[in-house]
């Protein structure tokens, strides 16, 4: 950063302050953050998101102050070192604008919310291994899922997927594995393609991904919904052309929807153990000494 704009970034930090600091503004943020977070806090998340992400100081303050609402209405603490969520900037119809981006941890604690969601977690897979048979994954009837995954991130080499797993309250569980190159197209697809959270958080955007892609899956509820646009939006996939009108009600999660072509991914791990009935598929990854 050249001393001129280092500069001019903490002449805009400072309007910014100014701005959100005031008692009005600071009156908006409070209300919008009720039985959440109180207005002061919101505040200083925002100027502390504008510094971390100088590109926010472009866009206008009314998208500041809905992507902040849209956060309190999801009840997402935007920012933090915990990546439940995001301010990031883009660009709408030509105009800057700030957007609430819900993180892939952001979105596993609202599915928690439902009631039916016990957990969910997602992680990385990397070549090394799979090359040692440290990654299992099959689909079909038999559906399976085994990583032990390498410690030492110098030696376990580039990502080669991600995947991610729900646990229900009926203990069954539902995983989603997605090849780097799946996710590679989705990213590329989208016009928020090579964003700082692509190029500086390679693997939480590849969780993020898979997470969003197994959310398919889970009950429904409005919350839910409204993260997945929210994410939308954020990755300009549709417009940011919206209002945000206050909390988003969780009254109950509907059951989840019956798939037709569901392959088995969702393994009941309690009672008899049964699985649901369903047309193998060519395994994805085979076993260490599997025939064929």
């Amino acid at each position: 950063m050249t001393d001129e704009l280092a500069v001019r970034t903490k002449q805009q930090l400072q309007s910014i302050g100014k701005w959100i600091n005031d008692e009005k503004q600071v009156a908006k943020l409070a209300e919008y953050g009720r039985g959440f977070l109180d207005g002061k806090t919101l505040a200083r998340i925002l100027i502390m998101s504008c510094s971390r992400t100088p590109q926010l100081l472009e866009c206008s303050q009314a998208s500041m102050l809905r992507a902040m609402a849209e956060a309190c209405a999801l009840k997402i603490k935007p920012g933090g070192v915990l990546g439940r969520g995001y301010l990031v900037p883009r660009k709408n119809h030509g105009v800057m604008e700030a957007c609430f981006d819900p993180g892939w941890r952001g979105l596993c604690d609202i599915a928690r919310r439902s009631g039916a969601v016990q957990d969910i977690d997602a992680a990385v897979v990397y070549e090394e291994e799979l090359k040692a048979g440290r990654f299992i994954y099959r689909r079909g009837t038999e559906a399976k899922l085994v990583h032990d995954p390498i410690i030492d991130g110098s030696s376990r080499g580039k990502p080669i997927g991600a995947y991610a797993i729900a646990t229900f309250k009926d203990g069954s569980k539902h995983f989603e594995f997605m090849p780097i190159a799946d996710i590679e197209k989705r990213r590329q697809s989208s016009p928020g393609k090579n964003s700082p959270a692509w190029q500086n958080w390679y693997e939480e955007m590849c969780k993020k991904t898979v997470v969003r892609y197994l959310s398919k899956y889970l009950p429904f509820t409005d919350a839910l919904e409204a993260a997945m646009q929210a994410a939308d939006r954020a990755d300009g996939s549709i417009d940011a052309e919206y209002e945000v009108l206050g909390e988003v009600e969780e009254p109950g999660a509907s059951p989840p929807p019956t798939d037709p072509a569901d392959d088995g991914r969702r393994v009941r791990m309690g009672g008899n153990g049964r699985k649901p009935a369903a047309e193998p598929e060519q395994q994805s990854i085979r076993e260490p000494g599997d025939e064929g």
